[in-house]
């Protein structure tokens, strides 16, 4: 069942039905990655733990196809409502800008095959000491 959108937003990567990170989703004020080009749902029931570093990849290749990772590990797909990635902020979190560390941001100008996106996370994982469900690095 899709959650909530709350009106606190921590980060906005997308347009107002894009991809936002956001802050009171559910009753226990977890983080979720939402994700969809018409309306707004989280990729997955999953909540993005606020004690825990992870590392959060989006894959999208234009507006054709999407996925997301979580520290290497499979958590989402769409193939419709896919919107164009943009960037800034909103203005209903005290100034507007993100309260929060990013550690890493990468950018790709092609997609990359999943032998190289399991060589990002296990990069990210040796680096972090993150730890994934699905997927070995042999750490």
């Amino acid at each position: 069942m899709p959650e909530v959108h709350p009106a606190t937003n921590l980060l906005l990567v997308g347009p107002a039905n894009g991809r936002e990170v956001n802050i009171g989703a559910s009753p226990g004020n977890e983080l979720f990655l939402w994700r969809n080009g018409s309306g707004l749902t989280p990729p997955s029931v999953n909540s993005i733990p606020v004690t825990t570093f992870i590392a959060i990849a989006s894959v999208q290749n234009a507006t054709v196809s999407w996925q997301e990772y979580w520290n290497g590990d499979s958590k989402g797909n769409a193939t419709s409502n896919i919107q164009s990635y943009v960037t800034g902020t909103v203005g209903s979190l005290s100034n507007g800008n993100l309260d929060g560390d990013i550690a890493e941001f990468f950018y790709f100008d092609s997609a990359l095959s999943q032998n190289e996106i399991d060589r990002v996370f296990c990069y990210l994982r040796a680096k972090y000491k993150l730890i994934a469900i699905t997927r070995s690095c042999g750490i």
